[in-house]
């Protein structure tokens, strides 16, 4: 698989190939520049903290891997994965400013969404904003859900409001994103195994990278390799 890393230094490279199957695309050298920063900016965020404790003997890093692992694994497209992968993200950008069961981190899906969306497409932003909702529509749904939970994600369902109510359940399904949600939502709760092994950071990175080209619509155009 192509490193997307290796253009780091190489950033005015004007043709490239993501990964395999993927066609060469010419890119705006300003379009280039900024999905090389939002990835790099990931992989910093989980360099830093990503090894910082999640729950349930795994860390974020870990959490996060398994999560698009799981996602990919079902064959989930591109920005389905990347919302997998960096669903938590918030966490990480509030890990140390926040004091740990702070109430503030029982937003982290609104962080995530806003730091997303000035670098990600709304395929991966609207899923990770509603992943606690998806949480708690599914706690409606079925209170069997809740004692599937892990305790640490029981006692933040309280604090995210706990189990929707009918309508609050009817309006998160009117949702654009609210299946999408409901998907990740599954995987959120079963990537959180020690021990188990996945692919690695760089290769969710490629496909978050991926996932940024064919967002681009104009900025890049595809060319024969």
């Amino acid at each position: 698989m192509y490193n997307c890393y290796s253009i780091y230094d190489n950033v005015r490279f004007r043709y490239l190939t993501i990964r395999t199957g993927i066609r060469v695309r010419t890119l705006r050298e300003s379009a280039l520049v900024g999905w090389v920063s939002a990835v790099h900016e990931v992989k910093e965020i989980f360099t830093r903290v990503g090894e910082s404790h999640y729950e349930s003997g795994v860390n974020h890093l870990e959490h996060a891997l398994q999560t698009a692992h799981l996602a990919e694994s079902e064959g989930a497209d591109n920005a389905l994965i990347t919302a997998a992968l960096l669903h938590d993200i918030g966490h990480l950008i509030l890990l140390g400013t926040a004091p740990a069961g702070h109430a503030a981190l029982a937003e982290h899906e609104t962080v995530a969404a806003n730091w997303l969306s000035s670098r990600f497409s709304e395929e991966v932003t609207e899923v990770a904003r509603l992943h606690v909702a998806a949480k708690r529509y599914l706690s409606a749904l079925d209170p069997k859900f809740v004692y599937s939970l892990s305790a640490d994600s029981r006692t933040s369902l309280a604090l995210q409001g706990g189990a929707f109510t009918s309508v609050e359940a009817e309006q998160f399904l009117q949702q654009k994103f609210s299946q999408n949600a409901l998907r990740l939502r599954r995987w959120d709760d079963a990537g959180k195994v020690p021990g188990v092994k996945t692919p690695s950071l760089n290769h969710f990175l490629a496909i978050a990278a991926t996932q940024l080209i064919q967002g681009m619509g104009s900025e890049t155009e595809t060319v024969n390799e």
